[in-house]
């Protein structure tokens, strides 16, 4: 079999793509010496005259630290093809350079529901699907809020309106630490009690209290304080829909 063949063998690609993060200055002998791999082996794998194992790719990963998923999905960025990564999504190549993407809607009201549900394994077939386009495959936890209220609502062209329906990407508890940044759409909070949509404006790390703030400047809408504690999750808004 020709060299070119094995360029699209995926094991192959993921073996070559980490030589490109690793820039190992001597490749055959330190993956030798890391993985105890024959060092004519390793010469074809590099040079592409060989198919890659999974037995191998799996012990090269392993042995410097590198997450297969992570590979796959900077491939699916180079490539542009349909990926789904650890979170269950599916990014589909639009032939455009972007995606598409479906993510279960979750409406502010199904909050019980979705606090309640949200870890079942058939959790995304308890909700309808919205799809958004995005520029490039992604890692995390996404959810599509449908907005209720227009307490964001400032008449701005980046605020948002009673009924939008939102892309979000949730930010994990051990980033919340480290306060919160101002953003173009702002935030959705999953709390005890209720889903919020907020701009966090303040942060108190020694009450673990964040400020709460409205884009809508009517009175109803005044600025509040928020223990983290009673915060299930908090997602950033990266994209909407009207």
């Amino acid at each position: 079999m020709k060299t070119a063949d094995y360029q699209n063998n995926k094991n192959n690609k993921n073996f070559h793509l980490s030589l490109q993060k690793l820039n190992i200055r001597f490749p055959v002998a330190e993956i030798h010496r890391k993985t105890d791999a024959g060092k004519g082996n390793i010469s074809a794998f590099i040079h592409n005259k060989k198919p890659i194992s999974d037995n191998f790719i799996k012990s090269f990963l392993n042995s410097f630290n590198l997450d297969m998923n992570v590979l796959e999905v900077e491939l699916a960025n180079q490539e542009k093809h349909s990926i789904t990564p650890k979170n269950g999504l599916t990014f589909t190549e639009m032939g455009s350079g972007q995606f598409t993407v479906a993510v279960p809607l979750i409406p502010f009201e199904a909050h019980a529901q979705y606090i309640s549900e949200q870890w079942e394994a058939n959790f995304v077939h308890d909700y309808e699907e919205v799809t958004f386009i995005v520029d490039k495959v992604g890692f995390g936890n996404y959810r599509a809020f449908k907005i209720k209220g227009d307490s964001m609502d400032g008449g701005r062209i980046l605020d948002t309106q009673d009924g939008a329906i939102v892309l979000a990407r949730e930010l994990q508890k051990h980033h919340w630490v480290d306060g919160f940044y101002a953003c173009d759409y702002g935030w959705i909070l999953v709390t005890n009690n209720n889903i919020l949509f907020k701009d966090v404006v303040g942060f108190n790390k020694e009450t673990g209290e964040v400020v709460c703030h409205s884009r809508n400047p009517s009175p109803e809408y005044s600025d509040f304080q928020l223990p983290l504690n009673d915060v299930y999750q908090i997602f950033k808004v990266i994209k909407r829909t009207f």
